[in-house]
């Protein structure tokens, strides 16, 4: 909110390691940033854009914008690793990962 109405030329970054697809294979991880709360984010600032821009002008900008989400490397561990028995002990079956992978 405090950005400046230009701030978006320069790139937008909302990552935060350890994010997760799955939210429940990130409470490990403390200080993380949920993929959730990202595009949430995300959608305030297409807001302030449609706000200082109009609609028309967001929409021709977000369509030359490149975007990348590189995400799920926390869930597929929490798959794989062995159990932890102080951190963790429920884990998120393969099949529910999946599906939300794909």
């Amino acid at each position: 909110p405090n950005a400046h109405v230009n701030a978006v030329d320069g790139g937008t970054n909302y990552a935060s390691g350890a994010s997760g697809i799955v939210d429940e294979t990130g409470p490990p991880f403390i200080g993380r940033v949920p993929l959730w709360v990202q595009v949430d984010y995300f959608n305030l600032s297409r807001k302030y854009m449609v706000n200082a821009m109009g609609e028309d002008d967001t929409k021709m900008f977000l369509e030359k914008t490149i975007f990348s989400l590189t995400i799920g490397s926390n869930d597929i561990l929490n798959c794989i690793q062995p159990e932890m028995p102080l951190i963790r002990k429920d884990k998120v079956p393969p099949a529910r990962l999946q599906e939300f992978m794909i």
